[in-house]
This record gives C-alpha cells, sequence and structure tokens, in this order.
C-alpha cells in the first residue's frame, strides 16, 4: 500500500471514482453519499477501539501565562458546545443541516460519528495523546491541563 496526501474531501472522493486510488479515507457525510454509490465501508471510528479526535486547542507556550483568562475563555466554550451537543441531539442536527446544508440523514450519521471524537470533559487520555504526538518529549511538557481543570470546575464538570 503506497499512502498519498490527495487533498480534502472532494478531492478524494474524485480521486476514487476516477479510479486514480482503491481506497480513501473519508468522514461524514461523505462517507455516506460514497456507500450510497455502491462503495463498500471497511471502517470507520465505530469499528476501532480509539476514536481518536479530529482537533484540539493548541497554544504556544508563553499564552497560558500571558493571557491565561482568555484559554480559560476558549475552553469554557468548547466545554459548553462539547456539552450541548451531547445533551441535544435533535437541536445540533437541526443545526448541522442547516449550516452545513446536509439531508437529515447526513446529519444524523455525522452526528453519530462525532461523538466518537468527542470528550466530555475535553480531555484526551495518555494513551491516545501517545498515538497523536512524535514522541519527541515526554506528555507532561506538551500539555498542560491546569487551565482545562479549572474551566471544568467553574462548570461543574468531572
Amino acid at each position: 500500500m503506497q499512502v498519498l496526501a490527495l487533498g480534502d474531501a472532494p478531492v478524494r472522493v474524485q480521486a476514487l471514482r476516477s479510479g486514480l486510488v482503491e481506497a480513501i479515507a473519508m468522514n461524514s457525510p461523505h462517507d455516506l453519499a460514497l456507500i450510497k454509490g455502491g462503495y463498500n465501508a471497511l471502517a470507520g471510528p465505530q469499528d476501532v477501539k480509539r476514536a481518536l479526535p479530529l482537533a484540539g486547542l493548541a497554544v504556544k507556550d508563553s499564552l497560558p501565562k500571558e493571557k491565561p483568562a482568555l484559554i480559560k475563555h476558549a475552553l469554557r466554550a468548547v466545554l459548553k458546545a462539547h456539552r450541548f451537543i451531547f445533551d441535544n441531539k435533535q437541536e445540533t442536527t437541526r443545526i448541522m443541516m442547516q449550516w452545513l446544508s446536509q439531508p437529515a440523514e447526513a446529519a444524523s450519521r455525522s452526528y453519530e460519528m462525532a461523538l466518537l471524537t468527542l470528550s466530555r470533559n475535553g480531555e484526551i487520555a495518555d494513551a491516545d495523546l501517545e498515538l497523536l504526538t512524535e514522541k519527541k518529549r515526554p506528555l507532561n511538557e506538551v500539555r498542560d491541563y491546569t487551565l482545562l481543570r479549572e474551566a471544568q470546575k467553574e462548570l461543574g464538570i468531572r
């Protein structure tokens, strides 16, 4: 197998449909469209033991010391958003349909897949973080949950 960097989802879909590649990594709702088009889904987040986060909040080393209130504000917003998503499937799906122009079936599938990658408390388990880092530095040097834990406490999360 040779891994190629092809670009975003539409480019990968076109490469698959044209026969340029035989397999692609795909997220919802594009996977649903491919399945409906006769392609097979070999595996997804629901099939693996770990569904790693799709995104995170990373800042330069000095920012938490220089502007801790700003970082906590951003962290509280992320935690509130995650809480809303977990607790409000119908409204979240409606928003996805509206903002992402997804039909109901695709928005519902996207929602279910997103739940597998979101963290209720904003933390990434050490074992998962190990998979995401280059292991050039110990975890305690590349992550600091101090401000996150303060934001969790303020929101009553733990």
